[in-house]
């Protein structure tokens, strides 16, 4: 894994830049939203990949957001295609199978 487990997204969903410690990318959200020039839409996200936190960025406050694993679904449960009396394969109606 890239070294730089600190990630600055926008609004948009779009990395901005990515950080080896937290202060460093934290203190550069906060300016980029503070410059004049930018036209950046509030809020920026800083996310942490190791720890599973992020900090959600705007002008007036910071926020922490920690990850949570609600789930692990499993997979569909499809049967294999049919053959039919042309040769064709149709595939038969599967179910899903929830966790």
């Amino acid at each position: 894994m890239d070294k730089r487990r600190f990630v600055v997204w926008d609004a948009d969903g779009r990395p901005l830049g990515a950080f080896f410690d937290f202060e460093a990318a934290h203190q550069w959200a906060h300016r980029r939203l503070r410059m004049n020039y930018s036209r950046l839409r509030a809020p920026l996200t800083l996310d942490d990949r190791v720890a599973k936190v992020s900090r959600r960025i705007s002008e007036s406050r910071c926020e922490l957001v920690a990850w949570v694993e609600y789930a692990v679904l499993l997979g569909c449960d499809l049967a294999p295609p049919a053959r039919t009396a042309d040769g064709l394969s149709h595939v038969r109606s599967g179910r899903c199978t929830r966790a």
